[in-house]
């Protein structure tokens, strides 16, 4: 009997879905500096960046962010991007995701990572993370993401 009840607990349990995995390209196509501080050498700015996405991630985003440039040339930033359209194999919606970096000063490229961080007004339940990389108003990224 004990056999049966695991067994029919292994068997019952649901499959893990694998995550979906995907690419694709986008362009900024507004960009604000909003606040500007500058202390110890190191200059803080806050940013607002919109922009559209197309490949795994079809749609448009808005993107807050700050940003240090140290003394040494270092760009460091983190922020938050909501984004509204469509997920390949989730569907339509929104949802947020944080953002994180590194670009070097005068360069016109940054590398970042990112991971969806859910919020109460997101409209599409997805979790994951991704890599984006910057060149100019250009954009490339990768993500794996899972359907909620």
């Amino acid at each position: 009997m004990l056999v049966t009840g695991i067994t029919a607990l292994v068997l019952g349990a649901p499959a893990t879905a694998q995550p979906l995995t995907g690419s694709g390209t986008g362009t900024i196509t507004r960009l604000d500096v909003d606040i500007v501080r500058e202390a110890g050498g190191n200059v803080t700015e806050v940013r607002t960046v919109e922009g559209v996405v197309e490949g795994a991630i079809n749609g448009t985003f808005v993107e807050t962010v700050t940003g240090v440039v140290h003394k040494s040339g270092l760009v460091t930033f983190h922020g938050t991007m909501t984004f509204e359209g469509v997920v390949s194999g989730c569907g339509q919606g929104t949802f947020m995701v944080g953002v994180t970096g590194r670009a070097q000063a005068g360069v016109p490229t940054a590398d970042a990572s990112f991971r969806v961080v859910g919020q109460p007004t997101d409209t599409l339940a997805i979790t994951g993370t991704g890599s984006l990389r910057q060149v100019g108003a250009q954009l490339s990224y990768d993500v794996r993401y899972h359907c909620s």
